[in-house]
């Protein structure tokens, strides 16, 4: 069993330097842009930070397809198909 935050992540922008993933009203994680951004590095380092937080934010939804495709083809069992093993990889690699 999984002893991660149950239910749907969803990224809020506070500003242009500060970004939350929540779960519902529970705070999951905070990012912000480091304090010696440049107003010539802001635009690249916001892009970044949003698409950091946009992958924090679908970890939920990218382990339950992991966790489908471990076992693609083979009902309830792991497969042994190059896919069904790089799945089982990536989960391994999540600590339960």
């Amino acid at each position: 069993m999984s002893k991660h935050t149950k239910g749907e992540w969803e990224k809020k922008v506070h500003s242009w330097s500060d970004i939350s993933v929540y779960a519902g009203e529970k705070l999951i994680c905070t990012n912000s842009i480091r304090e010696d951004a440049t107003e010539d590095s802001e635009l690249e380092l916001t892009i970044e930070n949003e698409a950091n937080m946009d992958l924090i934010a679908a970890a939920p939804v990218m382990y339950e397809a992991l966790k489908k495709l471990s076992c693609l083809g083979n009902g309830d069992h792991l497969g042994n198909s190059d896919g069904n093993r790089i799945a089982q990889r990536a989960i391994e690699s999540f600590k339960e």
